[in-house]
């Protein structure tokens, strides 16, 4: 099952999700309809299931490597290069069809980025607080809702249509850490070189 759903995710990728019919799903993979409804009685269903799989994937990734960074900083960047390496599977046409035709796909996606990714956000900025990486006064709830509203934005037609999404992505990561970040943060950075790391995960 799980091969078949990342198959189909990037099916989803390379032609849309509306423009794939569960005929030519089916066509793709090499089965019948009839199996391919044992997977999802409908298509709805079936774009729910390959979002969910997407999802648990990143957060399941995102959790190993906040556990085994060294501070919160470096957390920050190494997640960031793990779903900047993504980033364009969900690409803007994706995002509106999940808005537009699958509302209940859709409600995953919110469900995950102000459950999930806000609590990730909170718990890395008390962390970077803690180890006086980021600035004493912040506030963590208000932080990580700016950020997630931020992040939503970069799915924005008109402000990627001549920037690559990753870069994009890796801007605004920098962009986020370079308002948070005390003194102490700032020389980490700079010493180990991270923004330099994190940029060479484009190339």
């Amino acid at each position: 099952m799980e091969e078949k759903l990342i198959r189909i995710f990037q099916l989803f990728v390379r032609y849309g999700i509306k423009s794939m019919t569960m005929d030519k799903i089916a066509s793709h993979l090499s089965i019948s309809k009839k199996t391919l409804y044992v997977l999802a009685d409908n298509k709805a269903e079936l774009v729910n299931k390959v979002l969910l799989y997407y999802l648990q994937k990143e957060q399941k990734a995102a959790k190993t490597i906040a556990r085994e960074s060294d501070n919160a900083i470096e957390s920050m960047i190494h997640i960031a290069q793990f779903i900047g390496s993504h980033i364009q599977d969900l690409n803007s046409n994706a995002i509106y069809d999940l808005q537009k035709y699958y509302p209940q796909a859709w409600a995953l996606m919110e469900e995950h980025r102000s459950g999930f990714v806000y609590k990730q956000i909170v718990n890395n900025i008390k962390s970077g607080i803690k180890e006086e990486l980021y600035k004493k006064d912040l506030i963590p709830d208000v932080i990580a809702q700016l950020y997630i509203a931020l992040s939503m934005s970069l799915h924005n037609h008109d402000l990627n249509k001549n920037t690559n999404l990753n870069i994009l992505y890796s801007e605004m990561i920098k962009y986020h850490l370079n308002a948070i970040v005390s003194p102490k943060g700032a020389a980490i950075i700079k010493i180990k070189k991270l923004f330099s790391t994190f940029n060479s995960s484009k190339s």
